[in-house]
């Protein structure tokens, strides 16, 4: 009987099965490695793989992936020669390259010669400008410089020729005298500033009560002077109070009169005039830089520069004791010119008594405030533009733009570009001397300058800019030398668009041809491939000459082909002679009709069936067990990545035994040795393969656990092989392939699903061909026989691994009941790797377990893949503030960390909603792979050692572990990638606005990854109402409320505070507003992981209803009603804070919402640990009676509106349908099989506890609540150990752990 393996192997299942999912960062690297190691351990054989290589005929054939190769190892395509292709390639290219060449060596020429002109004419004018700008600079503070010297002397004979003493001098009309020394100087503002003695105090307030009408005088003649030109003059914000409308006759400082004892020097007559008098007499020494400079003045008789400084007034106005005069002179008494933020500099001369060279008594002091920009204005032509003049000095620099007339202030830095230092112009501004060569010239007669509080004056640097090299590039050098291109591109191109249309042509026939090539070289042997291509050809030659003798005679009837058959193939491999002897193709009552050329029977018919019948071949079937339940918690990419790391390492083992891979059908991989070249030692080579690929499944798995997740190490490969005749060759149709037909074929599948996880059964059959060999210790007869559907009992072996003896028997462990395996394998396991049983406590640390360490590979990894994605959003920030925390911010910081620890119940924190960041463009590329954001070692090493202290701290709980914090990890990975994915399509802001802001905030991502790791740490086992009972302290401490969830929060916040971890709190959090919307995220995901809580029940509820608020539509569905009188903003933090708890929830009881085998096992874990605690006393219920109902009640109040509301969000994409059609159909499963599977757990239970004497309730230490110092907690936590010892077998577990008590 011939039936195709396809069909039989569709109805198998699997079993064994586990869940979670992580993403894989390189799977191509992974490949690459897998082919290395593959041959690196292929190479080193056990003792047992001794035996000589298998030969074979005169071909083999080699399967890697997709490449098949024949002798030669190159692949086959009939067409033109690589040869022919590549000279025919070679000489168009060096025609189109010489014609170019010649072009471009041209053109390259004449851009040259014009860049470098331009260049030239460039450089002679910046160096022009930046002269005339330096001269210019010069000789405005000359002009300054020497105004002040003229009014200078001015005010000393007007003091003489009025006959008038110092400090009682008063100029009448001072509007007029000082303005023109105020407009030669270009200055802001000019005052006048006696030096007042003690002695002569009282004379002067006098002299001021009695002169003060010039204040008045002054300002109505400048009301005049704007009412005949027109000017505006700049108006306050606010009224001036009414007190600063008059003169105070008493000499003041910033608070009221001044009663220093000293001498004063009161700002008295000044220009332009204000109408604020409040500050006439003030006391200029009363002002710490005025101080500074004034007596510089004073006690040298030299005039003074001061230090640069910017003013931004505030806008009040009305207040303007508040700013300092500076501020107030500029806004109140200029004409609308001063801008905030522009530098000024004031200028101090003095004024002496006598003009006599001897006599240096100064007797007044002229303060002028400048603005910078006038030193640089007014000097160049108006069509300039681009020249940067930076000004500096020890503690300064500043930058202004030369466009014309106009300097334009850039800001307080070196602003230049660099690349044009090379044509710097430098000048310096230390002081003047009248014996300079400089002055001398020009006759300055004034008194010494120098520089207050700037050591070496000031230095002016003048560039060029990009601004100003443009102007001297024009296109001329394009055009010339596009003009030289162009007679050559005009001959090129009438060649190029002839040869562009051949090749095009070319090319899809080429194309063409290569991937049929391809699709039939990775389907087919290679003497089928040779056969399909000699039959196209033949096919080719018939149809022109039938076309040709059509043409001389319509009427011919198409002839009738006559194929040929490749070498070892028949062409009639399937017979068509009955046993009776009766030709099936001839009889239609025995065959398919009287013409099998008939084409609607036979499409066809006209060329025989390239087939042939192989009478010895060995097939191997190789199945991956639990790779259902896997996929199920994992997304598409994970689950091929781990099947092509798989398959890939499979097919180079499978060249080097000379194996022919048929294809893969799921997680089934189909091979045959012995066809289509037959082969002696088939059965040997198929055991050899099969064992190594059992050995590189094992390897693989565990290495693809830190990037795949939880539960990757535990799949197990299970393979079969029977050797017997077959039947193969091309089944023609739509997606023809070569196939395997026939007995062998079915009970080769039979072998593997029949068989066990991690070991390789094989047939009678192979058996005693592997016993031909020598290699009869290969195998072990398996104890009971197996009962194959449509074979009956079979007498099968076990192929042992290489290099090992007969392993522990297990034949009798079958597969085919899969509910009572997958409830055996949970119970287990529950017993075995993550209790301590019903008594009796594992003291091993659980950091010796290979699979804990994958378990904190996957979680530590994942904690820095987030990390680096929030370093990378730090980087998107002004490159300013990129990696720059101040000393202020990291104490503040500090600050919180330790109020933060004695904050105490963190439910009290709950938050309404979470604030998460607004939409900011650059900080949004989240949906995408960070680049250029690296984590420093320290962070690397503290994010797996927290992770393996967390480990540490979990009990050794059936359910509340390690493994299913990780298996709670995984899964809100999971739920946070949906997020991302479903928002693939779209710009950053709809992506942002659609998921409510949690697609743009990586730290959102962390904190939920974080808060699953340690949302069960240290919990007890039992539910929170008998935790109260047994722990009254700690219950009273969190308020009865959350009592294991609160308890789990402080004391991973406690870990994570710990000195050793100042780095990964660094790379977590910067500021204070990120510390506290991490404890917010964090302190809100855990909380919510209590459903049982009716509090905090009813706030989520209730904040559900407020952020998703739907009303009924007519036609049936529900939607969204917005809130009234509430921020946009608010509700987007509102809907998020709800998709973040919702994650966290279905998260933490995912189980329930993947595959059946998956929520088995999660299930019994939990009815064991219940138990478990009702056994030991803990707990007064049983929880076998109420177990069936309740699980039921849980999926219909619980988790079902759970998978709906996931649904409701609109933020997960497929995985919420996924989710909810998982959840529906494990309610619909549990509720036919629960009843038996509890009945079972709990018989199983009891069968494990007859005969015990004593039960002894061995505990963990149990830490004390929150208010324990640290240093007891650090040494508590020492104690604690957690999970999983190395797993063993099945009931062998079980019976050894009821043995211990």
């Amino acid at each position: 009987m011939m039936m195709s393996y396809t069909n039989d192997y569709t109805e198998r299942e699997d079993r064994d099965d586990s869940p979670m999912e992580a993403l894989v960062d390189d799977p191509e690297q992974f490949d690459n490695e897998i082919g290395e190691e593959s041959t690196d351990e292929n190479s080193a054989a056990s003792d047992d793989d001794d035996d000589q290589s298998t030969q074979y005929g005169q071909s083999k054939v080699t399967t890697t992936g997709n490449d098949h190769t024949s002798d030669t190892g190159t692949t086959t395509y009939r067409g033109f020669t690589p040869e022919e292709t590549k000279a025919v390639h070679r000489l168009r290219l060096l025609m189109i390259v010489t014609l170019f060449g010649v072009a471009m060596i041209l053109s390259i020429l004449v851009w040259y010669f014009l860049k470098e002109t331009e260049q030239s004419e460039f450089e002679d004018s910046f160096q022009a400008k930046g002269t005339k700008l330096v001269s210019g600079f010069r000789g405005d503070a000359f002009q300054k410089m020497q105004a002040l010297d003229s009014l200078s002397t001015s005010l000393t004979n007007y003091a003489a020729v009025a006959n008038l003493t110092w400090p009682l001098v008063t100029i009448q009309n001072s509007h007029e005298f000082l303005s023109p020394y105020l407009n030669l100087a270009n200055a802001a503002s000019l005052r006048i500033q006696p030096v007042v003695a003690a002695r002569e105090r009282a004379a002067w307030e006098a002299h001021t009560e009695m002169h003060q009408e010039w204040v008045e005088r002054d300002w109505q003649t400048r009301i005049a002077e704007e009412s005949t030109n027109g000017a505006q003059r700049h108006r306050l914000t606010e009224e001036i109070p009414p007190e600063d409308l008059v003169v105070s006759p008493y000499i003041k400082n910033y608070v009221g009169v001044d009663t220093s004892p000293s001498q004063w020097i009161p700002w008295w007559q000044y220009a332009p005039a204000i109408e604020n008098r409040w500050f006439v007499n003030f006391n200029q020494l009363a002002d710490a830089q005025f101080r500074r400079d004034t007596k510089a003045v004073l006690q040298q008789g030299k005039a003074v520069i001061s230090s640069t400084e910017t003013f931004v007034p505030g806008l009040d106005f009305q207040s303007l004791k508040d700013f300092t005069f500076m501020e107030q002179l500029l806004q109140a008494g200029g004409y609308g010119q001063y801008e905030p933020g522009e530098p000024i500099g004031y200028i101090h001369y003095p004024v002496f008594e006598s003009l006599e060279v001897d006599d240096k008594k100064v007797v007044a002091i002229i303060t002028v405030v400048v603005y910078w920009k006038t030193y640089f204005e007014n000097i160049l032509s108006e069509e300039t533009n681009g020249i940067v003049c930076v000004v500096e000095n020890d503690k300064q620099v500043f930058t202004y733009l030369i466009s014309g007339g106009n300097a334009e202030f850039q800001g307080m830095q070196d602003l230049h570009d660099s690349s044009y230092d090379k044509y710097k112009i430098e000048a310096e501004y230390k002081s003047f001397q009248t014996n300079t060569q400089e002055f001398t010239a020009r006759q300055y007669s004034g008194v010494p300058v120098e520089n207050s509080n700037v050591v070496g004056g000031y230095r002016i640097r003048v560039y060029p800019s990009q601004t100003l090299q443009d102007e001297h590039v024009t296109a001329d050098r394009w055009i010339y030398a596009a003009a030289a291109m162009a007679l050559m591109i005009l001959a090129i191109s009438v060649f190029m668009l002839y040869d562009c249309h051949v090749e095009r042509r070319q090319n899809k026939v080429s194309h063409a041809a290569e991937k049929s090539d391809a699709i039939i070289t990775s389907l087919f042997p290679v003497k089928v491939r040779e056969q399909l291509f000699n039959r196209q050809d033949d096919q080719e030659e018939q149809d022109k000459a039938r076309r040709k003798m059509r043409k001389k005679n319509p009427l011919m009837p198409s002839p009738t082909n006559s194929k040929a058959v490749p070498e070892g193939f028949t062409s009639r491999p399937l017979s068509t002679v009955n046993e009776d002897g009766d030709d099936i193709m001839k009889n239609p009552m025995l065959g398919v009709g009287d013409d099998v050329d008939d084409a609607e029977l036979n499409p066809h018919a006209d060329s025989a069936p390239i087939a042939d019948f192989f009478p010895s071949c060995t097939v191997i079937f190789m199945d991956i067990a639990g790779f259902t339940s896997w996929s199920s918690s994992r997304e598409p990419p994970q689950v091929f990545v781990l099947l092509e790391a798989l398959y890939s390492a499979f097919d180079i083992i499978a060249q080097k035994r000379k194996i022919f891979k048929v294809e893969t059908i799921g997680d089934c991989y189909v091979a045959v040795c012995g066809l289509p070249d037959p082969c002696d030692t088939h059965a040997l080579n198929s055991a050899k393969f099969a064992r190594e690929c059992m050995e590189k499944m094992q390897s693989l798995v565990h290495r693809l656990e830190p990037k795949l997740g939880p539960d990757t190490g535990d799949l197990m490969l299970r393979a079969g092989m029977h050797s017997g005749p077959v039947t193969a060759g091309v089944l023609r149709g739509d997606r023809a392939r070569f196939q395997l037909f026939g007995d062998t074929v079915n009970t080769a599948s039979r072998m593997e699903s029949t068989g066990v996880a991690g070991k390789i059964q094989v047939s009678r059959e192979t058996a005693e061909l592997l016993a031909s060999h020598s290699k009869g210790h290969w195998t072990q007869k398996r104890e009971d026989p197996v009962k194959a559907k449509g074979k009956g009992e079979l007498t099968t072996f076990w192929l042992h691994s290489r290099g090992r003896k007969a392993a522990s028997k297990r034949s009798g462990q079958s597969t085919t009941d899969h509910s009572e395996s997958a409830a055996s394998l949970s119970l287990s396991d529950g017993l075995s790797e993550h209790g301590q049983g019903l008594r009796g406590a594992d003291t091993s640390s659980p950091l010796e377990n290979p699979k804990i360490q994958r378990l904190i590979d996957y979680s530590a990894d994942l904690l820095v893949d987030t990390l680096k994605k929030i370093e990378a959003k730090r980087h998107t920030n002004s490159s300013k503030t990129v990696g720059v925390v101040s000393s202020v911010m990291a104490r503040k910081v500090e600050q919180l960390e330790r109020e933060m620890a004695g904050k105490g119940p963190c439910v009290n924190e709950v938050a309404e909603f979470v604030e998460l960041p607004e939409f900011n463009k650059p900080n949004t590329p989240i949906r995408r792979k960070a680049k250029g954001a690296e984590l420093s070692p320290e962070v690397i090493a503290q994010a797996r050692s927290f992770c393996e202290t967390i480990a540490r701290s979990y009990r050794r709980n059936p359910f509340h572990s390690f493994e299913h914090a990780c298996h709670v990890v995984q899964s809100s990975a999971k739920l946070l990638s949906r997020i991302l994915a479903a928002q693939e399509i779209g710009s950053d802001l709809e992506a942002h606005d659609s998921t409510f802001g949690i697609t743009s905030d990586p730290m959102t991502h962390f904190a939920l990854i974080f808060s699953a790791l340690i949302h069960d740490v240290d919990h007890r086992g039992v539910p929170n109402g008998q935790l109260a009972n047994e722990e009254v302290d700690l219950a009273s401490y969190y308020q009865n409320q959350a009592i294991a969830e609160q308890n789990s929060f402080d004391i991973a916040w406690t870990m994570l505070m710990e000195p050793e971890y100042v780095d990964l709190r660094r790379a977590i959090y910067q500021t204070d507003l990120e510390i506290k919307r991490f404890r917010e995220l964090v302190v809100n995901c855990l909380m919510a992981t209590d459903v049982f809580d009716a509090d905090l029940k009813s706030m989520r509820e209730n904040r559900w209803e407020r952020a998703f608020h739907t009303s009924t539509q007519p036609d049936g569905e529900r939607q969204e009603q917005p809130m009234v009188n509430e921020k946009p903003q608010v509700s987007l933090n509102r809907k998020a804070t709800i998709v973040i708890e919702h994650v966290i929830q279905a998260s933490d009881v995912s189980h329930t919402m993947q595959h059946w085998y998956v929520y088995l096992k999660w299930n019994d874990r939990l009815y064991f640990e219940l138990y478990k605690a009702y056994h030991q006393g803990r707990s007064s219920q049983d929880p076998t009676p109420g177990w069936y109902q309740g699980e039921l009640n849980f999926f219909d109040f619980y988790i079902i509106p759970l998978a709906k509301k996931l649904k409701e969000c609109g933020v997960f994409g497929v995985s919420s349908d996924e989710y909810l059609n998982y959840a529906l159909e494990n309610r619909r499963e549990w509720e036919k099989k629960g009843k038996e599977i509890v009945a079972a757990n709990r018989e199983k239970i009891q069968a494990a506890l007859d005969g015990s004497q004593s039960i002894s309730n061995t505990e963990m230490p149990i830490r004390e609540t929150p208010m324990k110092k640290s240093q007891e907690w650090n040494a508590a936590r020492q104690q604690t150990q957690a999970i999983v010892p190395e797993e063993d077998g099945l009931d062998e577990s079980f019976r050894s752990e009821t043995l211990a008590l």
